[in-house]
C-alpha cells in the first residue's frame, strides 16, 4: 500500500465498491487493507478525462491484489487483528 494514503475521498461509486469488497473480504483482510488497495488502484485513474469505465477497472485491479493479498499473507504483520474474545 502507498505510504501516502491520506484519507481521501473517494467517489461514491467506489465508496461502494470498497463496502463490497470489504464484506467479501472480511474473514481474510480488514477493512483498513482492502480500502488502501482500492485507493491505490483508484490514483492512477483519478484524472482520466473520460471516467466511464474507471470503476470498472478500479474493481478489476482491486480484485487482483486482493486475491493476491488474501493469498498469501505477509510474515511481517498479520492482515486481520486478533480479538481479545
Amino acid at each position: 500500500m502507498s505510504a501516502n494514503t491520506a484519507e481521501t475521498r473517494l467517489p461514491d461509486t467506489l465508496e461502494k465498491l470498497t463496502d463490497h469488497l470489504t464484506a467479501l473480504y472480511a474473514d481474510l483482510l480488514t477493512a483498513a487493507v482492502v480500502r488502501d488497495v482500492v485507493q491505490d488502484c483508484y490514483q492512477p485513474l483519478s484524472n482520466a478525462r473520460i471516467a466511464t469505465y474507471v470503476p470498472i477497472l478500479v474493481e478489476h485491479d482491486s480484485r487482483t491484489v486482493l486475491r493476491r493479498l488474501a493469498r498469501r499473507p505477509g510474515p511481517m504483520t498479520p492482515l486481520r487483528e486478533e480479538s481479545d474474545t
